[in-house]
């Protein structure tokens, strides 16, 4: 199952996070958070290949040039964005982020 990536404000990965918990709990949910080290550390554990279904992240992460290499590697399965998550920024510039990730959008 998986790997799926769902895309939302950092106010809210903890609720993501608590409603997996609840609802499906022996799906593995890792948030991808923190520093560019740990962050780093998260691809050396917690996201080989298989080791986990759901990444919870932000949109800032997304757009970031440093993570964007890797979380491109990933077959994502579905990609799952939540409300206001562009904050303002242009469509196709968003579109071509998650293109780079998906080949489709």
């Amino acid at each position: 199952m998986g790997p799926y990536l769902i895309i939302a404000p950092l106010s809210t990965l903890n609720n993501w996070k608590a409603e997996f918990q609840k609802w499906a709990p022996r799906i593995v949910v890792v948030s991808y958070t923190g520093t560019r080290d740990a962050r780093t550390d998260l691809w050396r554990g917690a996201l080989r290949p298989g080791a986990f279904q759901v990444l919870l992240t932000t949109f800032e992460f997304i757009m970031n040039k440093h993570d964007m290499g890797n979380l491109s590697r990933v077959q994502w399965k579905y990609i799952v964005r939540t409300q206001n998550w562009t904050r303002g920024r242009a469509v196709p510039e968003v579109c071509a982020h998650l293109h780079s990730l998906t080949h489709r959008c």
